[in-house]
């Protein structure tokens, strides 16, 4: 299970990763793994979360968002789960690691507010959703085994699979459910 503590302006933002005991169903009460940014500038950490395997590894990875990391255009981060244990608690200002970093296009667009991993097309790995909904957009992005989608910023060239669109002022991606 993964909760997310994102922050206002001047506190750093976490992801907390809650493990299930098998036996009983009933998740730990404190967290297993805690995950952040590391910054305390506001970059909203933890805005949105979501969770799938994208790898095919039947361990659930995590998404993390930060509307406004990166000045302001937004990041995900995908955290992978290497199996027994679950995700390791990291701090990215401080050396921990991550397997992808998304990047949005243009500031303040809440790229990063709500991102899921869902397996789209049937291959059997999770793919992205991201959602910028200022921008009315959702971008989609197709994991390969192992790799997820990789490195991706969209200010700099790169590109998404896909994109999608409604009309402007419809706030699309304000919610992602499969």
């Amino acid at each position: 299970m993964e909760v997310s503590a994102s922050p206002g302006n001047t506190v750093q933002g976490y992801a907390f990763v809650y493990l299930t005991n098998p036996e009983t169903g009933i998740p730990s009460s404190l967290p297993d793994s805690i995950l952040t940014d590391g910054l305390a500038n506001g970059t909203f950490f933890g805005d949105g979360i979501g969770s799938g395997d994208f790898n095919g590894d039947g361990f659930p990875d995590l998404l993390v968002g930060t509307t406004l990391g990166s000045s302001g255009k937004g990041n995900v981060y995908l955290f992978p789960n290497p199996g027994l244990g679950g995700i390791a608690s990291a701090d990215l200002s401080s050396g921990g690691s991550t397997a992808t970093v998304l990047t949005g296009v243009s500031p303040l667009t809440n790229f990063a507010q709500m991102s899921g991993l869902f397996d789209i097309n049937g291959d059997g790995y999770s793919d992205s959703l991201v959602s910028a909904p200022v921008a009315n957009k959702i971008y989609y992005y197709k994991s390969t085994k192992d790799s997820g989608p990789g490195n991706l910023d969209l200010s700099s060239g790169g590109t998404s699979t896909s994109v999608l669109t409604t009309s402007v002022g419809q706030s699309l991606g304000n919610s992602i459910a499969h």
